[in-house]
């Protein structure tokens, strides 16, 4: 038998070196994406490590702000309650500043022979008892009232004769 087995083959040889090259390209391009594939997920998994630590750190520094704003909660606390009773105050002075003001100008309205005997305000009405002798002075009285810068109107409930003083007059004042 002799030295060389003998082979058939079939393909050219030009063939058989395309094959064997288009192989070898095969390979090469599959080592390099491999190679690729492996860059990328290096890449990924340092990307996620920084995620890691950014979202621990926010976590940490979450949980410190948390703490001083509990811990400022208290002071928050009274500090509203202290503007909330400060706006009550000042609407209050405000509400007996108007109440002052149309009292001192009732009784700057009441000439000098009428005699003041009673006085009451209500949120939009005054309501007063005089007592006079002349009935200019009553009429001098409900002049200046109905000339008032805050009145609407003037309504009188009664108007009694007595001896001992005169004239005793009801009115209530609606104002603006």
């Amino acid at each position: 038998m002799p030295n060389n087995p003998s082979s058939i083959n079939l393909l050219r040889d030009n063939d058989v070196s395309s094959l064997r090259s288009f192989g070898n390209a095969l390979l090469i391009i599959g080592k390099a994406l491999l190679i690729i594939v492996g860059i990328v997920a290096i890449i990924a998994f340092a990307y996620r490590f920084t995620l890691e630590q950014k979202l621990n750190t926010l976590s940490s520094e979450i949980k410190q702000k948390q703490n001083v704003l509990l811990t400022l909660k208290s002071d928050e606390d009274k500090y509203r309650n202290l503007q909330n009773r400060i706006s009550l105050a000042a609407t209050f002075s405000e509400k007996a500043d108007k109440t002052n003001r149309i009292i001192k100008d009732v009784e700057a309205l009441v000439p000098e022979n009428v005699t003041l005997s009673s006085l009451s305000l209500s949120d939009k009405k005054v309501s007063i008892n005089i007592e006079t002798s002349s009935i200019s002075s009553l009429s001098d009285l409900i002049k200046a009232m109905q000339n008032y810068k805050n009145t609407q109107s003037v309504s009188i409930n009664s108007i009694q004769n007595k001896e001992s003083v005169g004239l005793n007059v009801a009115m209530v004042i609606t104002l603006k």
